[in-house]
């Protein structure tokens, strides 16, 4: 395993703690971080999606309603929310949490975020900075990757979405799909860490502003924390007080050992994308069950497979459409296959 351990030293001083959001009815402003002058390429966007790795995790859509384009629906008349982003630059930043199923090298990073009254193009969020923490950052945890100085921005560009609410309608907030990759990459075992990150943008805008996790009529529930100069705090919606979570994804490879490698080069899952059913094929090894995981890491399905044969059949008819991870675990190790669900 990398043993890349990046020592994380704040230099705290004493501040009253204060959340920082842009409300439906009031434009609040921020600092700009200096971040290092480390701006890797042009510009890439939308496709650089898929080209750094498999896709790993995803912690929510950006947008409740498709079209052309998407709208990331703030519903403060039907709901009652008022918060349309989170300040994520200066003093500020946001974190959120993510669970790995089996061993990843997470080699880059998708995020979003929206500063008020910038263009379509050229994108005006150029920075980002992210550390991960081992743990909640707000109950002792610490950082085992990363900092707030380097820059690992690699391009951003419109996601083709505008945030808005359903009292302000309007195209005055373009949702950037910013790319960062991770130099070197960082070794993460099973487990649940957090993700945390601040944008640099354009001083000409309002910003940079973090968009929330967004599902149509439907609060969702999130744990994602703000801090002020390294104080952490629970990120909630200042109208009805729920607590928000950050849209990302994370791209890598799996780190497979032997065993995991003879279990991974013995079994497939079929077909590819999926309808109603899915088949674990194994070409002689001894296997113990199979996991089921969405693309949040929420456990969905236990299945025997002690008593298998060659194939074993398993049912996915009510699964929603999506991405999803297959964890095989036999007698000495255990691999993990994906498929999508249609």
């Amino acid at each position: 395993m990398k043993k890349i351990i990046y020592i994380f030293i704040a230099l705290c001083t004493a501040v009253s703690y204060n959340l920082t959001a842009q409300s439906a009815d009031v434009e609040n402003t921020s600092t700009e971080v200096n971040l290092a002058d480390r701006q890797i390429g042009e510009p890439l966007g939308q496709e650089l999606r898929g080209t750094r790795g498999a896709l790993v995790y995803d912690n929510g859509p950006h947008f409740n309603i498709a079209g052309n384009p998407n709208i990331s629906l703030l519903q403060d008349q039907t709901l009652g929310q008022n918060t349309l982003g989170g300040g994520v630059s200066g003093a500020f930043s946001i974190a959120d949490d993510f669970t790995l199923t089996a061993t990843y090298d997470i080699t880059a990073v998708d995020l979003y975020g929206y500063q008020t009254g910038a263009p379509t193009s050229p994108a005006s969020i150029s920075g980002v900075v992210i550390q991960i923490w081992d743990g909640d950052p707000s109950a002792g945890g610490s950082v085992i990757y990363g900092d707030f100085i380097n820059n690992v921005w690699t391009g951003a560009a419109w996601s083709n979405t505008y945030r808005e609410s359903e009292s302000n309608p309007g195209t005055g907030r373009a949702i950037q799909l910013v790319n960062a990759e991770l130099p070197g990459g960082v070794e993460l075992a099973p487990g649940t860490y957090w993700i945390d990150w601040q944008y640099i943008g354009d001083a000409a805008f309002s910003g940079p502003w973090q968009p929330p996790v967004v599902e149509l009529d439907v609060v969702v529930p999130g744990n994602g924390l703000q801090s002020n100069n390294g104080v952490y705090a629970t990120w909630a919606d200042t109208g009805d007080g729920s607590p928000l979570d950050a849209p990302f994804q994370l791209y890598g490879t799996e780190v497979l050992g032997v065993d995991d490698q003879a279990i991974n080069n013995a079994v497939s899952v079929f077909p590819n994308p999926a309808v109603n059913e899915i088949n674990i094929s194994s070409n002689g090894l001894n296997l113990q069950n199979a996991e089921i995981y969405n693309i949040q890491g929420r456990l969905m399905q236990t299945v025997d497979l002690s008593s298998m044969g060659t194939q074993e059949t398993v049912n996915i008819a009510s699964y929603s459409a999506g991405v999803y991870l297959v964890k095989i675990n036999g007698d000495n190790g255990s691999a993990t296959k994906r498929f999508v669900k249609r």
